[in-house]
C-alpha cells in the first residue's frame, strides 16, 4: 500500500514540476523531497550551486520513475535531462528509452532498382527495392535496421512486406503484396526499437475486384493510454461502391465489421454519404490521428468537395467535417493532413487564375483547433518559386509531430528538405535518384 501511494504522490510531484521552470534553483527543493543522490545542476544552464542534497527519506524503484516518464509530454523528458547527471543517464539508458515518449527522426524510403528484360522487350524490367532510412537534417542516424530483417528472416513472414502506415513508433505492414492481406496472410505490427511483433490475421474482406475500388488500413496506438494497438480498414469495392468499416482489436484479437452501426451513422450526420455510395476514398492526401480520432480524407460526390472523415478506433463514432474554407480567386487544392502538436494541421498549394494557365502562388499551413464550430486557423504562409507544382516538382510529405515544421520532397534533384515554419529556415538532405519516400517514423527520446 506504501509504495501505491508513494507512486501517486511521485505522479503530482511531476505533474507540479511541469509547471515549474526548469532551472535548478526552482527544482532543488523538489530534488531534495524527491531524494535523488548526485544533483549538482552541471548538465543545466548557469547551474546555481547549492549545499548538499539531505539523505533521502524514500525513493523510487528506476521502473517506477520511468513508468511516470512514460505518460509526459516529449518536451518536458528533454526538460527533465536538465535536472541532474542522474536523470539524464536515466532517461538516456537504451532500456529505459524504448518506454519514453517517441520523437520523429527520419523516413523509411525505397531505393529502387530497375533490370532491363530480355532484348525484344526492353521495357519488361523488374524492379527490386530496398528498404532504407533517411534522418531528418543535422540528427545522427539512430540505431536500427531498415531491412528490417529481424523480421523478415522469420519463416512465416514474406519477403514482399508492404509497408501500409505508421504510429508512434510502431509499423503496420501488409503480409506480402497488398492484395495478398486479404487471404489468410494478414498483417504484421512491429516496433523496430524493440524488434517486437505481432501477426493480425486477415479481415475477411477479399481485396476489391474493381480498378477503381479501394481499401484503406490504419494503425492506431498510444502506449500512454493503452498497451493495446487497434486497425481500422476503410474498404470500398467500385467507383460508387458502399464502403465498409472494420476494426480489429489486439486486446480481443478479433475483427469487427460495423456495417450494422450505419444507422447510428446517419443519425449522428456524419457519414450518410458513405451509406449511399456516394463518396470515394483518397489515399494520397495523408491521416492523422487527433483527439482519439483517425482522421482521412475522402471526396463527397453529391457536394463535389474534399471532406475530412473521423472515426475512432472501435468504428462506432463516425463524422465528416470541411477540409479547408475555398476561395473563388484561388484554383489551387489541399495537398495533406497530419497532425502536430496534438491538432490537425493542412498544408494547400495557392494557385491563381490566369489566362493561359493558373500560376502558382505559394503553399499555406493550417490548423484546426475549433472542433465544436469546425473552423480553420491560418498558421504559416510558405512562397517560392512561380513555376512549382505539387507532384511534379516537389511533394508535401509530413508534419512534424512536436515542431512547426513542415517536410517536403523535392524532384530532380532528389532532397528532403525540412522547413522550420518559425525561423522560415530550410535543411536539406540529398535521397538516391530513385528514391520513393513513404512513412515518417519516430524512435524513442534522445
Amino acid at each position: 500500500m506504501s509504495s501505491v501511494v508513494l507512486l501517486i504522490w511521485a505522479c503530482s510531484w511531476v505533474v507540479s514540476l511541469l509547471l515549474c521552470p526548469p532551472h535548478p534553483s526552482c527544482m532543488s527543493l523538489n530534488l531534495r523531497l524527491l531524494c535523488f543522490a548526485g544533483i549538482d545542476g552541471e548538465d543545466c544552464p548557469n547551474p546555481k550551486r547549492s549545499t548538499p542534497v539531505v539523505e533521502p527519506v524514500a525513493s523510487l524503484p528506476d521502473d517506477s520513475i520511468v513508468e511516470i516518464l512514460s505518460r509526459v509530454p516529449l518536451r518536458s523528458i528533454h526538460r527533465f535531462k536538465c535536472v541532474s547527471r542522474v536523470w539524464r543517464d536515466l532517461i538516456t539508458n537504451p532500456l529505459h528509452r524504448k518506454r519514453l515518449p517517441q520523437t520523429l527522426e527520419g523516413f523509411f524510403y525505397s531505393d529502387i532498382e530497375f533490370h532491363n528484360g530480355c532484348a525484344d522487350a526492353p521495357w519488361n524490367y523488374r524492379r527490386h527495392a530496398h528498404r532504407s532510412f533517411i534522418s531528418l537534417p543535422g540528427r545522427p542516424t539512430p540505431f536500427v535496421d531498415p531491412s528490417l530483417s529481424f523480421l523478415t528472416n522469420h519463416p512465416w513472414v514474406r519477403n514482399d512486406i508492404k509497408l501500409l502506415d505508421s504510429c508512434n513508433g510502431f509499423l503496420l505492414f501488409a503480409n506480402g503484396k497488398v492484395a495478398e492481406a486479404y487471404g489468410t496472410l494478414g498483417y504484421i505490427v512491429c516496433n523496430p526499437a524493440t524488434k517486437q511483433w505481432m501477426v493480425v490475421p486477415s479481415s475477411g474482406l477479399s481485396y476489391p475486384a474493381s480498378p477503381v475500388g479501394g481499401s484503406l488500413t490504419y494503425l492506431l496506438i498510444d502506449l500512454a493510454m493503452s498497451p493495446h494497438f487497434h486497425l481500422v480498414q476503410i474498404w470500398q469495392n467500385g467507383f460508387w461502391g458502399e464502403i465498409e468499416v472494420r476494426t480489429y482489436s489486439s486486446e480481443t484479437g478479433i475483427w469487427c465489421h460495423r456495417s450494422s452501426d450505419r444507422r447510428q451513422w446517419i443519425e449522428q450526420g456524419g457519414w450518410e454519404e458513405w451509406v449511399n455510395g456516394a463518396a470515394m476514398l483518397t489515399s494520397t492526401m495523408g491521416s492523422a490521428m487527433t483527439k482519439g480520432m483517425l482522421r482521412f480524407v475522402i471526396f463527397d460526390m453529391v457536394k463535389s468537395e474534399y471532406q475530412i472523415a473521423a472515426v475512432d478506433r472501435e468504428g462506432k463514432t463516425c463524422r465528416n467535417i470541411p477540409l479547408l474554407p475555398t476561395d473563388k480567386h484561388d484554383v489551387g487544392s489541399a495537398l495533406l493532413i497530419g497532425q502536430s502538436q496534438g491538432f490537425l494541421h493542412c498544408v494547400r498549394e495557392h494557385a491563381r487564375r490566369e489566362i493561359n494557365s493558373p500560376e502558382w502562388a505559394g503553399l499555406s499551413v493550417w490548423v484546426h483547433k475549433d472542433q465544436e464550430n469546425n473552423e480553420w486557423e491560418l498558421k504559416h504562409k510558405v512562397f517560392g518559386k512561380t513555376s512549382c507544382h505539387d507532384g511534379r516538382d516537389y511533394r508535401v510529405l509530413a508534419f512534424h509531430p512536436d515542431h512547426n515544421m513542415l517536410f517536403l520532397v523535392q524532384h530532380l534533384p532528389m532532397k528532403l528538405i525540412s522547413y522550420d515554419m518559425d525561423s522560415r529556415s530550410c535543411m536539406l538532405s540529398t535521397l538516391p535518384e530513385a528514391a520513393m519516400v513513404s512513412l515518417p517514423h519516430m524512435f524513442p527520446a534522445s
